[in-house]
């Protein structure tokens, strides 16, 4: 007698990230972590974790109930710094709403794997390099002197600087805009 049993061969899903936008970006809005995710049929996401590395220190965001980067890439296992993310039914958009502490001018490695119902992870994860930067840049006028009175004004200077909160990763100032009051 011969038996035959179907096979469903899996392929591995796939996993992307929209907050943060893209690889190498600065972001001012980091409180939730979102992304997308796919498998072909007859694969079904099942989860997506999100791992957050701070670059500096190069340690990882694993408790979130400590509310610090504290796992150590040299004394622990960097697998248990995977963070379960959430869906709205499935698996195609997901988020991730951090407590992460972020820095201003700290820069912070976001990764995202998704898994199917084979247990297969995507391959590759996706990672992207974010700078934190929620400080203001500084904008000032140097001539005309503030509250001067001049008959000609051949030229304006200033000056203007993207400090961040501690002084690293310093973006620059793309456009400067100015208001003439008579």
């Amino acid at each position: 007698m011969r038996l035959t049993l179907p096979i469903t061969v899996s392929t591995k899903p796939t996993v992307g990230l929209t907050n943060p936008p893209s690889n190498n970006s600065r972001s001012k809005d980091l409180a939730v972590l979102s992304g997308t995710s796919g498998d072909t049929a007859p694969g079904v996401v099942k989860l997506v974790q999100v791992r957050v590395q701070r670059l500096t220190g190069n340690q990882y965001f694993a408790r979130p109930s400590t509310l610090v980067f504290d796992l150590d890439t040299g004394s622990e296992d960097i697998e248990t710094a995977w963070i379960n993310a959430t869906n709205a039914g499935t698996w195609a958009n997901f988020t991730l709403s951090s407590a992460i502490p972020w820095v201003s001018g700290e820069q912070y490695m976001v990764m995202a794997r998704s898994k199917d119902n084979a247990n297969n992870y995507s391959v590759p994860i996706t990672s992207y390099t974010v700078t934190y930067d929620n400080t203001a840049p500084e904008t000032g006028v140097s001539v005309p002197a503030n509250n001067s009175y001049v008959s000609t004004l051949p030229e304006i200077t200033g000056t203007q600087a993207d400090k961040t909160g501690n002084g690293l990763n310093i973006g620059t100032v793309a456009t400067v805009h100015m208001r003439f009051k008579r």
